[in-house]
């Protein structure tokens, strides 16, 4: 959709400067690169035209010496130019790919040698790890790997500011390269998750291993136990307070009636034994608020007490290996790994694009 008050014609010169600008930032940068840096970024460009090239001219032997360039040639009458040519041309595109592959294998050989006497990378036998795909390229049967090199080499320039495609086209492959490297690491993540689980399912969770995580992070769990106990127990200690008083006091007026030695004194004045006993069951039921709530203050205070920080504290200081605790543990290590899986399956990459219909629409 064109903006309000703009023709057409406005658009292209803009186009044309955006064009532009790119090529005069692409030669700038390479005006202002060292000439070492010049020889590589001119090798670069080399390989990358003879990768392309090379790969252009196997695909289009590959079609002209099948079925498709039979038929193709048939249609038009050209078997003669399609019998010359694979007699003649045939052969010198398949001398030319073997000649192109042993320098590739001697171009191998030296990045390998250059990178182990300068250093490169941490070990020697990295280099071939690293540039998987250069390597692999080497063999025949590896050939479309060399497009990956031509990608590498495609962005390494455009990273220097010089555009060797254009805009347009670099933004969508940057698109389908986001694609595939996130299925790619979704495939590698679900495998690695799945052995994970195989594991803990088949041995168990390694105490051994949890132990000293446990053993790092025992003040958060202390922690967290205080924060359940002031923010899940205190509620209930307040709710049932009543009737553990009357409960507790029940007990004590209880204890009080029943108690041998009282009721030997109240035998000794028998007159006012009666009138004693009720206050007897008054004074126990007042000893059991005032117990009941001495008790429990601690635990229903607004705020976290000391006493129930000293139990948080003791209790995290328990060691981790009862059965139960485990069978707990690694059934909710299970489940994490199942839901970690649930959520790379998802494909971002889909989702990403119905939001983006979404707001379009």
């Amino acid at each position: 959709m064109q903006s309000p008050g703009r023709s057409p014609a406005d658009t292209v010169p803009q186009a044309a400067d955006l064009n532009s600008t790119g090529h005069n930032q692409g030669a700038a940068a390479l005006t202002n690169q060292p000439k070492g840096k010049l020889l590589g970024i001119a090798y670069d460009v080399f390989m990358l035209g003879c990768i392309v090239l090379s790969l252009l001219l196997l695909a289009l032997d590959y079609l002209l010496m099948g079925g498709v360039g039979s038929t193709l040639f048939g249609l038009f009458g050209w078997q003669s130019a399609l019998m010359g040519y694979r007699n003649s041309v045939h052969g010198m595109v398949l001398a030319a790919d073997q000649w192109f592959t042993l320098y590739l294998i001697a171009e191998v050989l030296l990045r390998w040698a250059l990178a182990i006497v300068q250093q490169r990378h941490h070990r020697w036998f990295f280099f071939p790890f690293v540039h998987w795909y250069d390597v692999l390229g080497c063999i025949p049967q590896f050939r479309a790997l060399r497009l990956l090199r031509a990608v590498s080499i495609g962005y390494r320039l455009y990273g220097m500011g010089y555009r060797v495609l254009p805009q347009g086209v670099i933004k969508q492959g940057m698109v389908y390269y986001k694609i595939l490297l996130e299925e790619l690491s979704d495939r590698i993540v679900l495998h690695v998750l799945a052995g994970v689980k195989q594991e803990l399912a088949t041995d168990g969770l390694p105490v051994h291993l949890l132990k000293p995580t446990l053993d790092a992070h025992r003040p958060e769990i202390a922690e967290l136990i205080g924060d359940i106990m002031h923010s899940g127990l205190a509620p209930l200690l307040r709710q049932y307070q009543p009737a553990i008083a009357r409960k507790v006091g029940a007990a004590a007026a209880d204890a009080l009636q029943h108690s041998h030695e009282i009721q030997q004194l109240l035998r000794k004045v028998p007159m006012l034994g009666s009138a004693i006993d009720q206050q007897l069951a008054v004074l126990g039921h007042n000893v059991g608020q005032q117990i009941t709530h001495n008790l429990l203050a601690p635990f229903t205070a607004p705020t976290l007490g000391h006493d129930t920080q000293q139990i948080a504290q003791a209790l995290s200081k328990l060691e981790f290996d009862s059965p139960a605790l485990q069978r707990l543990l690694n059934g909710l290590v299970l489940a994490t790994v199942d839901v970690v899986k649930a959520q790379v399956r998802k494909q971002q990459w889909k989702l990403k694009g119905q939001q983006v219909k979404e707001h379009t629409v």
